[in-house]
Order: C-alpha cells, then structure tokens, then sequence
C-alpha cells in the first residue's frame, strides 16, 4: 500500500501539467476559503442554511456556524477533483503502455 501511494506521489510529479492543475486548484481552494470565511459576520441571527420541497415553510433557517461549512466543502471538492485527475493520468499512462507492448 505504502509503495503504491509512493508510485502514485511520483507518477504525478512527472507529468508536469498535472502537477500546475493541482497547485492552481490547491491556490483556488485557499483563495475561495477565506473569500467566504471573511464574508462572515457572528451574530445572533439566525440564516437560510437549506431548501426543500417539503413541509410548509421550505426554507429552514440555522445559525451563523453553517457558513463555515462551505470552506471545508471547497476543500473536499479540491480533494476530489484532485484523486479523480491522479486516476485518469494513471489510466492514460496505463493506455499508452498497452498500446506500446
């Protein structure tokens, strides 16, 4: 396990292009962040934080706390979309050897 994830860690920093993507995406998610995380007021108030079709009101309201969920959620997609680039680099390099042998 510890050997595949050392492959992997070197397979990405050969391909140079997915090594910029990453950081680009990885400058995104920090500069999204803390654009959100600034643009945050405590108070007493009370938020719209969801939406459903359900019920008579539709529209529930939570505490100011919610909106910092949305930084951690930046950060998950980063993360997704950054495992999901490494795979499909990993299937192209797997591609291109078959077609070689």
């Amino acid at each position: 396990m510890k050997s595949e994830i050392i492959k992997s860690l070197l397979g990405i920093l050969k391909n140079r292009t997915l090594v910029l993507f990453l950081v680009v995406m990885l400058i995104l998610d920090i500069v999204c962040s803390i654009a959100v995380s600034m643009q945050i007021t405590p108070s007493e108030i009370t938020v719209y934080s969801r939406y459903t079709a359900f019920g008579q009101v539709h529209f529930y309201k939570d505490h100011w706390q919610y909106l910092l969920l949305f930084s951690g959620f930046f950060t998950l997609v980063t993360v997704i979309h950054g495992a999901l680039m490494n795979l499909a680099q990993q299937a192209a390099y797997a591609r291109k050897l078959a077609k070689r042998y």
